[in-house]
């Protein structure tokens, strides 16, 4: 489409790892590294991007990407290992973002919708975190005095409210505010 400049990306990557360390959550709450030996990773990416001119000052964005992994354990720490050939905890099976923006000048509105799908907490695949999505936005302006760049943006992180859990346990914070002030010179 000649009045969309855009992009579009498939990514295939294969990864047969040796001696894969892991980082996985412990009841203390610290995260530990564990050795699972042999592992393979098939994983699918499709993204896409397009921006669109619609005045001289006023331009609009949309990009959006798709993930499949696959990633599973593929050797055995003892006989009759349950967590062999299982997929690696907390890596989503499936994933997508979609993010569409408006810039007028030095304003900007951004919404964000990531979506995080199926997931394992166990190395043996016997408790799965429920799929979740969460949509975030923001509005920013760019000020320019003489020689120095600031910009203030006001976020607002899990519009919807929604309770999930990125680690089994642990509840990610609902509805939350964000003020940032930026200088660069």
């Amino acid at each position: 489409l000649s009045f969309l400049n855009g992009q579009i990306d498939f990514t295939y990557t294969y990864i047969l790892a040796e001696n894969k360390i892991v980082w996985t959550p412990q009841s203390s709450g610290l995260w530990e590294p564990q050795n699972i030996s042999e592992s393979v990773s098939n994983n699918y990416s499709f993204d896409i991007n397009a921006e669109k001119r619609i005045l001289k000052d006023l331009k609009a964005n949309l990009s959006s990407g798709f993930q499949f992994t696959n990633t599973k354990k593929t050797s055995s720490s003892y006989l009759n290992d349950p967590s062999e050939n299982k997929f690696v905890p907390y890596i989503p099976l499936q994933s997508a973002n979609l993010n569409f923006g408006v810039l007028y000048k030095d304003l900007e509105i951004n919404l964000f919708y990531s979506y995080s799908g199926n997931r394992y907490s166990d190395f043996s695949n016997k408790n799965k975190l429920k799929p979740y999505y969460v949509i975030n936005s923001n509005i920013s302006l760019k000020l320019r005095y003489f020689d120095i760049n600031t910009k203030i943006k006001f976020e607002v992180n899990n519009l919807t409210n929604t309770e999930f859990e990125v680690v089994s346990g642990y509840p990610m914070p609902l509805r939350y505010y964000k003020i940032i002030f930026s200088v660069n010179y």
